[in-house]
């Protein structure tokens, strides 16, 4: 019995540690083709170097985002789409580190990670703002920690990213747009910067 559970837990270690990888970009915009065949596979990736938009738009590509609520559709259909794909998904992005990596700008753009099935990130060290909506409609995201460096955050932060129960923002921030954790169901700690 003992010897039976000591293989499926290396077999579980092997899985894991086979699919999480760390990338590291020279060239900005260079993601895709540092990464290489077989992106969709994997679930857990730490980046390096530095990155630009078109990266950012291959991760969330990743992190295999819903399509763009139509704007004729409620809030609360589109919610119960998202919840019913993330069992479907063939490729899923569930871990992302950043937090050695630099963005161009030092901005994550507006909806960077919109409707993501991420489950955590790690963002840039240096990261100074986040734009709009960039983690709205995370339907597996339980917590998210900003880094000390932000000064700005975008409206509607979390918008609909009804998992959430945590948020951690930097005691340096300066700018908070409105409705940062709109309809957060099951939010319970966020610490507010004096």
């Amino acid at each position: 019995m003992t010897s039976k559970l000591y293989s499926i837990l290396l077999l579980l270690i092997f899985t894991i540690t086979a699919q999480a990888q760390e990338y590291h970009v020279e060239t900005p915009g260079t993601l895709q083709e540092v990464i290489g065949s077989g992106a969709e596979e994997l679930t857990r990736i730490r980046v390096t170097g530095t990155l630009n938009d078109r990266d950012i738009a291959f991760l969330h590509y990743l992190c295999w985002p819903i399509a763009p609520k139509p704007t004729d559709m409620k809030d609360e259909s589109y919610l119960k789409i998202a919840m019913q794909k993330e069992d479907t998904l063939k490729t899923c992005l569930r871990h992302l580190d950043m937090e050695d990596a630099r963005l161009v700008n030092d901005a994550l753009p507006d909806k960077a990670f919109y409707g993501s099935y991420i489950k955590d990130y790690k963002l840039p060290r240096t990261l100074k703002k986040i734009g709009k909506n960039a983690f709205g409609y995370n339907v597996l995201l339980k917590e998210l920690i900003i880094p000390e460096s932000v000064e700005e955050i975008g409206e509607n932060l979390l918008f609909y990213s009804i998992k959430v129960e945590k948020v951690r923002l930097p005691d340096n921030l300066e700018v908070m747009n409105d409705m940062l954790f709109a309809e957060c169901w099951k939010l319970k700690e966020v610490n507010i910067p004096s």
